[in-house]
């Protein structure tokens, strides 16, 4: 039977409690010390758990802690005066349209505290007045018709969720001189632009803006109407409940450079099916994707070593299929309690199948689809209009087989043989130069896995040397080669190479393997061909990747040494001497 969105949302604000007992090892944290005594307690703000633009941490003076613990009331406020301003702890009218006043009784208001406009009805319209300083948690809870909100330039610091439950909340407004929040796509950011507060709950998609790097707490909670929404390359972080009862979203693509999601932060999206994990998340925290009734398989990235967090994805009752890699050594035992979890899928002798064998979860061998060989009948080194044979072999994934052949040299590229299911094909190059060849092998589920080789082909026209190409192998195991061909043509330039110092490198990305093409003297020209291989691949062992903007002082020396030691000389086999 399904929950009500009122059940729903007291399971939450209980389970919330005990995490947040768990965590502070039996201390409660400020929100929910400030709903045990709404009158004293949530006055002034918690510096640990207010938003603001980090750049900018305001401090409170010792005359804003001094507080009377007696509340007072003018016209429709009830407040608490301090030694410099005031906190408006409630508001009792009933008006539509609400200017909080900038005095009280010749007094400055400070401080909006938690609730202070609880389930207020009647009010469409907030504005914020000059000289308020913070904002309380949920101050604008539930105000149900409230469709537009105006902060002020004085404002520095706001609680999480201040417009929890404003579900028609349609436009806020920042004073444009604010040095610590503004708008952009009618979401609250901070002044620096990497940091989502809140998003108007009226809102059905949105676009959040590239140099974001945090989403935080709560900041789409409550966003019901929300079904779209694209996450920019450049998150970092996902906070605890930021997009909790987004009930209308159906799928999210986590990207590449997140790396955590945070307690809660999708719990109760009732319709998403769909994740995309990016390859970089290393933290998925508790109840991450809890209760979320439509989610149907989860396939689980390699940069996750363990899911330690209780409940990330319990209670998903159509939840089938989980596919987990085997880098994932640790998960912790009520991780899909309550989820109608059919199958784990994995790697065989992996703890995955460890985890579904000991918790009686049916476990599904994950075959992954490769090439476990491919090769040529003739060396590197043949002369154009040889004809060469080129063998491929599929491993594991679903059979039968195809087998596509292929081709680049240079920036061109061409098709030898078609997707068939012939794994041989005759080569037969018309034109000399260092050829990569292609191998591409697609199994009957679509999949596709390939690999790659070097051929140099002669014209005749000149001797091959003794060695055709450097290589070099890099902390990752990959093999970069350098052939005297490759040093031909100038383009971009960089500085490399101590002993080389008024060198330029030049680099072009030629094909996957990225090859760099040459390297000029300004005094001398081009440098012999050898020497230039090894000053590329000082520099290109140093940084590992091929955008090399570094320049290396004389003092990296020995370091430099120390990496040219992994630098091979090949033969014109292509085999490493």
């Amino acid at each position: 039977m399904m929950k009500s969105l009122f059940e729903k949302r007291i399971l939450k604000k209980s389970l919330l409690v005990i995490i947040a007992f768990v965590m502070c090892n039996g201390v409660l944290g400020a929100g929910v010390l400030a709903q045990e005594n709404e009158a004293v307690k949530d006055k002034l703000p918690s510096l640990d758990t207010i938003q603001t633009n980090g750049d900018k941490m305001p401090q409170l003076s010792p005359a804003e802690a001094v507080i009377s613990t007696a509340s007072e009331t003018e016209g429709d406020y009830e407040y608490y005066s301090y030694d410099d301003g005031v906190t408006i702890n409630k508001y009792t009218g009933s008006d539509e349209k609400v200017t909080i006043p900038a005095m009280i009784n010749g007094v400055p208001v400070r401080y909006i505290s938690y609730r202070s406009f609880n389930t207020c009805d009647s009010v469409t319209e907030i504005i914020v007045p000059e000289g308020v300083n913070y904002i309380g948690n949920e101050a604008f809870y539930n105000c149900t018709n409230l469709t537009k909100v105006t902060l002020p330039n004085s404002l520095e610091n706001m609680h999480v969720s201040p417009f929890s439950g404003c579900f028609k909340l349609a436009e806020i407004v920042v004073d444009p001189k604010n040095a610590y929040f503004k708008v952009v796509n009618g979401m609250l950011l901070s002044r620096s632009g990497e940091t989502i507060y809140a998003c108007p709950a009226a809102k059905s998609s949105v676009d959040i803006p590239e140099g974001v790097t945090v989403i935080s707490e709560s900041a789409f909670s409550d966003c019901e109407k929300l079904q779209t929404i694209a996450l920019p390359a450049s998150l970092l972080t996902i906070e605890k409940n930021a997009f909790e009862f987004c009930k209308g979203i159906s799928s999210i693509s986590i990207p590449d450079k997140t790396q955590t999601i945070g307690v809660g932060a999708f719990v109760y999206c009732d319709k998403l099916e769909n994740i995309s994990f990016g390859k970089n998340l290393t933290r998925l925290d508790m109840v991450a994707f809890a209760d979320c009734d439509s989610l149907k398989e989860v396939t689980l990235p390699e940069s996750l070593s363990s899911l330690t967090g209780y409940d990330v994805f319990a209670r998903c009752p159509q939840l089938t299929k989980v596919v987990i890699p085997e880098t994932i050594t640790k998960i912790s035992g009520d991780m899909f309690d309550g989820s109608a979890l059919a199958n784990i899928y994995g790697k065989k002798g992996s703890y995955a199948e460890t985890y579904a064998a000991t918790y009686s979860i049916p476990f599904i061998p994950l075959e992954i689809l490769s090439l476990s060989s491919f090769t040529t009948d003739l060396p590197s080194g043949q002369l154009v209009n040889t004809n060469i044979t080129l063998s491929a072999f599929g491993a594991e994934g679903k059979t039968p087989y195809q087998y596509q052949f292929s081709y680049q040299l240079g920036d061109k590229t061409g098709i030898i043989q078609a997707f068939g299911a012939a794994n041989t094909a005759t080569f037969t190059p018309a034109v000399a130069g260092s050829y990569t060849l292609i191998a591409e092998v697609k199994d009957s589920d679509g999949k596709t896995a390939t690999s790659s080789l070097t051929m140099r082909i002669s014209d005749g026209s000149t001797a091959e040397p003794e060695f055709l190409s450097y290589i070099g192998k890099s902390a990752s195991g990959k093999y970069f080669r350098y052939s005297q061909a490759d040093f031909n043509n100038a383009y971009l330039a960089y500085q490399i190479n101590p002993a080389l110092a008024s060198a330029k490198m030049y680099q072009q990305f030629l094909d996957s393997g990225c090859q760099i093409i040459a390297l000029e003297d300004a005094a001398k020209g081009y440098l012999d061909y050898r020497a230039a291989a090894n000053a590329c691949l000082l520099a290109q062992m140093k940084g590992e990747a091929f955008n090399i903007l570094t320049y290396f002082a004389s003092d990296e020396a020995s370091l430099l040494a120390e990496t040219v030691s992994n630098v091979k000389n090949v033969d014109q086999y292509g085999n490493i001497s």
